[in-house]
């Protein structure tokens, strides 16, 4: 029972540092809604993968956050379209 109610605190202190992320909106054009991560360098793992996995590290998880921007979907999607057509 323990041990359960360590893994809940976990993937809330996960959830909680996601949304301290996302405060203060897209990088681009600053909305706070459907906010999403872009990974600017090489993406090792998917986050919202490290918040559900039970053996991913708060540690881990804010490594690759540093790795990312908070972007709205509109923004993501423009960003990913420029890239695509590089």
């Amino acid at each position: 029972m323990r041990h359960k109610r360590f893994r809940a605190l976990r993937q809330l202190k996960k959830k909680e540092l996601i949304l301290s992320y996302k405060l203060n909106g897209c990088t681009m054009c600053g909305t706070l809604n459907n906010l999403t991560f872009h990974h600017v360098n090489q993406k090792t793992d998917e986050i919202s993968d490290m918040v559900s996995r039970r053996g991913c590290s708060i540690s881990k998880l804010k490594t690759e956050l540093n790795f990312c921007i908070v972007l709205c979907r509109i923004c993501h999607d423009k960003l990913h379209e420029q890239e695509r057509s590089r």
